[in-house]
């Protein structure tokens, strides 16, 4: 069990309920349109959350607002976005005389609420895969659980293997935009910090671990303007900026809410102008 899943299980029972540096990507689909349906966001959106609350951060500005509890969810453990800019979540909720049941649920992006989508349990790490990565016409839902590479069809909760491992253990997320690459945040038990991994989304093979985070449990990672942006358990909000071979890291915001996950769609623009 997860240190977040664990948390879900004592929440329950307590209450009840732009860069010119970046890097090169490595993805399959370098080329086409960037697009899902729809061009990408007019203004800067990375989301964030807490185990019941949605945040949104507008990275060029650095405006931080609370969107609204999650409504009908007890714990958000994970969200992911797609090029819609729909929201998907991994929770754990309440139904009725049923007691606590796990899914993956939608979260409209203005009001907060959830939706199940289908039962489930379903690891963190939550991402979307853009459109010609593992399916030329659409995109892909993908996890990774520990080690092990995943899709999930929300149709039916269906698991598929990608890749059996690889090779690092999940601190937290995973985020990856059309030509901006693919990033996991990954425990590095030497130091007791994470790293950033960068992979290659329709292989699962690793391109690059870019070194430490300077934070632990980076439950978040959102993307946007070439930049990474990681949401840590300690309130730590903070940039990744690529800068030759190797990153740099500068606090956004220090707050006291404990980040649980992030999210950004996966057609955020990589350069800014």
């Amino acid at each position: 069990m997860s240190v977040r899943w664990g948390k879900v299980v004592m929440l329950l029972v307590l209450f009840g309920c732009s860069s010119s540096n970046a890097p090169s990507t490595g993805d399959s689909d370098a080329g086409g349109t960037s697009d899902g349906g729809g061009g990408p966001p007019a203004a800067g959106q990375v989301y964030a959350h807490s185990s019941d609350t949605l945040y949104e951060l507008e990275p060029i500005s650095r405006t931080f607002e609370t969107i609204g509890v999650m409504e009908n969810c007890n714990v958000v453990t994970d969200i992911a976005v797609n090029a819609q800019d729909q929201i998907f979540g991994v929770a754990a909720f309440e139904e009725g005389d049923s007691g606590v049941k796990h899914g993956l649920v939608s979260i409209d992006p203005v009001t907060a609420k959830c939706t199940l989508v289908v039962e489930g349990m379903f690891a963190n790490a939550l991402s979307f895969v853009p459109k010609g990565v593992l399916d030329p016409d659409k995109e892909i839902l993908v996890t990774v659980q520990g080690a092990r590479y995943v899709s999930i069809d929300p149709d039916d909760g269906t698991i598929t293997e990608i890749k059996a491992s690889l090779g690092y253990s999940s601190s937290g997320d995973v985020v990856s935009v059309k030509n901006g690459g693919t990033y996991w945040s990954v425990n590095n038990f030497d130091d007791g910090m994470d790293d950033l991994v960068q992979f290659d989304p329709t292989t699962g093979e690793v391109i690059k671990n870019w070194g430490t985070l300077g934070h632990d449990r980076v439950y978040g990672i959102g993307y946007w303007g070439g930049v990474v942006y990681g949401f840590s358990a300690d309130g730590a909000m903070f940039q990744i900026r690529f800068e030759g071979d190797e990153i740099v890291t500068e606090i956004v915001e220090a707050t006291e809410i404990e980040f649980y996950g992030a999210g950004s769609s996966t057609i955020a623009p990589v350069v800014i102008d």
